[in-house]
């Protein structure tokens, strides 16, 4: 377990976390790589330190034990040898809940994409609520599930937090990246970043957009019509008094951006503090 925490320190997966959170004595690592959903390998106390999926370790010529397990497993080797494997148990935050009733209530559809072992999405997709899901994906098999999606005429909004789910978030309509758990490349292929981890945040973030959104239209549409109405009344009026003209341009400004502050009024959602995944070895 150290060793392997000693790779996995130098990653902020979820998955990475928990271990690193639920080990705390662990040793240097160098060289540490991550393979886009397969695993991570480094150097620690000088052995070549595998850590990821069974796949993974068979690739690599380790030949280990299969574990049958509905919970994500990751199975761990040193040098060529095969020295155990770690099952994790994921926990539901509590404000998911809340998230997936809000998005059904705003005739929203919700899909999961996980890596995760089917059993394990499945058994989540109903306790949370969760339309449609789809298991075992690696992040090419991501990307496909959102472009059918999008083939499909739907606009997309992807959240994610892992380095694998860089490629959708880009994809995405709307890519939105857990911030506080999330990697640099997520962060960075994301186009908006929700600080809290909490889905509840996007929601709000969306409906602040359509808040956004509709006092521009506002600005937008009253500013035509009381340019409109001013120039009417200059051909129809033998005599135009100036500082009407100046209301039409400077005040119609200043309405404008008066109007527009509005779009910074709103509470942020309120989120229970969730404990991190711990794994089981």
């Amino acid at each position: 377990m150290r060793l392997v925490a000693a790779v996995e320190s130098n990653f902020t997966h979820p998955i990475a976390l928990g271990i690193t959170e639920y080990v705390k004595a662990r040793g240097k690592c160098e060289g540490a790589e991550n393979i886009a959903g397969k695993g991570v390998r480094g150097v620690a106390d000088g052995k070549t330190i595998l850590v990821g999926k069974s796949e993974f370790l068979t690739e690599n010529g380790v030949a280990h034990d299969e574990i049958s397990s509905p919970f994500t497993t990751l199975y761990a080797a040193a040098d060529g040898a095969y020295i155990g494997h770690i099952i994790i148990a994921d926990t539901v935050k509590e404000n998911s809940y809340a998230a997936v009733a809000e998005c059904k209530r705003l005739g929203l559809r919700t899909v999961m994409l996980t890596g995760d072992k089917y059993e394990v999405a499945e058994a989540v997709a109903k306790e949370v609520g969760i339309d449609e899901f789809y298991a075992e994906l690696l992040p090419e098999d991501k990307v496909a599930k959102v472009e059918e999606l999008k083939a499909r005429g739907e606009k997309v909004i992807f959240c994610g937090d892992g380095i694998n789910d860089a490629p959708v978030l880009a994809l995405a309509d709307v890519g939105c990246a857990m911030g506080g758990l999330g990697s640099d490349a997520a962060i960075e292929a994301s186009d908006a970043v929700v600080m809290k981890d909490d889905l509840s945040s996007v929601i709000a973030e969306r409906k602040h957009a359509k808040k956004v959104i509709a006092v521009a239209m506002e600005n937008i549409i009253g500013s035509l019509i009381i340019k409109a109405a001013v120039m009417v009344l200059t051909i129809v009026l033998p005599y135009f008094p100036l500082w009407i003209a100046v209301i039409a341009d400077v005040g119609v400004c200043l309405l404008a951006i008066l109007n527009a502050m509005r779009a910074l009024r709103g509470k942020s959602p309120k989120s229970e503090p969730t404990k991190p995944t711990s794994p089981t070895a």
